[in-house]
């Protein structure tokens, strides 16, 4: 019966009128009763590999990637953060393409809005009711400044803890072993490339956590050759 009353209200927000979607590059980001939600439209001739959604608390550095979306070549699409730290949190969408070129939009504020049916775009609905996204959110590792990778590990002068690192094929790069303090910074050169990589972190040889990050290039020529409307340059 859940499922049935769910699908009604999906065709009743699908029939009413909706206020305009902003296309990747652009975002728009609503504050729905405490619920964040970012959406866009996706309308690149080149499909996306993956969408990843970030927020900070600045607009222009210390991002940290919250979640992806499952299916990034989507035309309408969006992401509900449910519980973000602040209201007035900055929030961006990275897009990856086939061949490692990539692009950042810029970081938008939510805008309140009253709670209504007619306010609700087709990625707004996407994102409230449709997609479960996947969740990159770690406090235990994550990119940070000029994409150095930092650690943090709770309680490290008691806990003995390791992280192996690998890269997008899973293929173990190297193991920190014995680590001891609370907060660390892991040099992007010991990454060699760009791209992503896979990480796990152990407490007393026991999994702890399993998840990725990505490291953009400093090359500014990855940057895709598409415009915003996703029409090829010249």
């Amino acid at each position: 019966m859940r499922k049935i009353l769910l699908l009604s209200c999906l065709l009743a927000i699908a029939a009413l009128p909706s206020f305009a979607q902003d296309a990747l590059p652009q975002i728009t980001v609503k504050n729905i009763n405490g619920k964040i939600i970012v959406s866009w439209i996706n309308d690149f001739v080149k499909p996306p590999k993956t969408i990843n959604i970030q927020r900070s608390y600045d607009s222009l550095r210390d991002f940290i990637t919250i979640g992806s979306v499952l299916n990034p070549d989507n035309h309408d699409n969006g992401y509900a953060d449910a519980r973000p730290p602040s209201l007035n949190m900055h929030y961006r969408v990275f897009v990856e393409f086939a061949g490692g070129s990539y692009l950042f939009t810029t970081s938008a504020r939510p805008v309140k809005i009253v709670p209504g049916f007619n306010e609700l775009s087709a990625a707004d609905s996407i994102a409230l009711f449709h997609i479960k996204p996947i969740i990159l959110a770690s406090n235990r590792v994550r990119p940070g400044k000029d994409n150095n990778i930092l650690l943090h590990l709770q309680d490290a002068e008691t806990k003995k803890y390791s992280v192996k690192f690998f890269d997008e094929a899973n293929v173990l790069l190297f193991v920190l072993n014995k680590l001891h303090e609370t907060d660390l910074i892991v040099d992007k050169v010991n990454f060699v490339h760009a791209g992503w990589f896979n990480y796990e972190v152990y407490e007393n040889g026991k999994l702890l956590e399993k998840n990725k990050f990505y490291i953009p290039s400093d090359n500014k020529t990855q940057q895709p050759s598409y415009n915003e409307r996703g029409k090829k340059n010249r």
